[in-house]
């Protein structure tokens, strides 16, 4: 979705980390958001939901795609990508 200077990044992250999820957030150029995730399922809806909770008044966040893959493991962490 589009969101910008609302801190989302930092705040997906904190929530992201204690929970085991790896994986990266980062704003786009045309201004959306592009987050990956890997973990359990259950940690990844809990994700989902949390995100659409968010109660950041500057923002409208929308999912608009999500992609169910197999975990690739290639991430050790939860980052965020200036």
């Amino acid at each position: 979705g589009v969101v910008q200077g609302v801190t989302l990044r930092w705040n997906t992250q904190r929530f992201c980390e204690p929970i085991g999820l790896t994986g990266y957030i980062k704003n786009e150029p045309n201004g959306t958001v592009t987050l990956i995730a890997e973990g359990d399922t259950a940690k990844l809806k809990a994700l989902v939901e949390w995100l659409k909770g968010q109660p950041i008044s500057q923002a409208n966040i929308t999912i608009t795609r999500q992609i169910r893959r197999t975990a690739t493991g290639q991430f050790h962490q939860f980052k965020i990508i200036w």
